[in-house]
């Protein structure tokens, strides 16, 4: 067991002769690097043969990095505001010559957020559910209804975040939004 420092060591181990840290990380042959933290555990495939490791390794600063987010991070939420012609996480709009926001909805994934949406639909004009930890407005091409804004400024004051990007091609007034934050949109160039 090699200490690197005060929260992460190294164990080097052949699956056969540890069985137990073989069956708690599911690692079922040698080759693989487990990340834990408590019980929580990822496990990475390098290979065992060079020149079959030589692509994994070339991976490896973003796979452990993913693996450690994994174990360590808890999961959160990330809601994306819809009916508003926001653009979207997933498939577009025939309608909508936007490019979708898939790099960043899979960027969230990976730092342990699961994205959903928040519409008027699923209660948007009532509360944002407790669970959100942040509330993206991405593009909308309609202005919000004023329940909607309540809903969102009520939901600022008790700790929760709003990322808002505009369009300058779909100029929207969000000022009763963006007012009471203590922001404006400047609509010149």
């Amino acid at each position: 067991l090699t200490k690197l420092n005060s929260k992460l060591s190294l164990r080097r181990v052949d699956h056969a002769l540890a069985s137990d840290l073989a069956r708690d990380t599911k690692v079922t042959e040698n080759g693989y690097m487990a990340v834990m933290h408590g019980k929580a555990s990822e496990k990475v495939r390098l290979g065992t043969k060079a020149r079959s490791a030589r692509s994994a390794l070339r991976r490896l600063d973003k796979n452990f990095l993913k693996s450690l987010l994994k174990v360590t991070t808890q999961k959160r939420v990330a809601y994306f505001t819809g009916g508003h012609g926001e653009r979207a996480t997933g498939s577009a709009d025939k309608d909508d010559k936007r490019p979708v926001l898939r790099s960043v909805k899979g960027l969230l994934e990976n730092w342990q957020f699961s994205v959903q949406e928040l519409s008027v639909a699923n209660g948007l004009t009532e509360k944002v559910p407790d669970d959100a930890n942040v509330v993206f407005i991405m593009g909308p091409k309609q202005p919000f209804l004023r329940a909607e804004v309540d809903t969102l400024l009520a939901a600022t004051k008790r700790g929760l975040r709003l990322v808002v990007a505009l369009d300058a091609e779909n100029p929207v007034d969000m000022s009763e939004l963006l007012g009471p934050l203590g922001l404006a949109v400047e609509t010149g160039t």
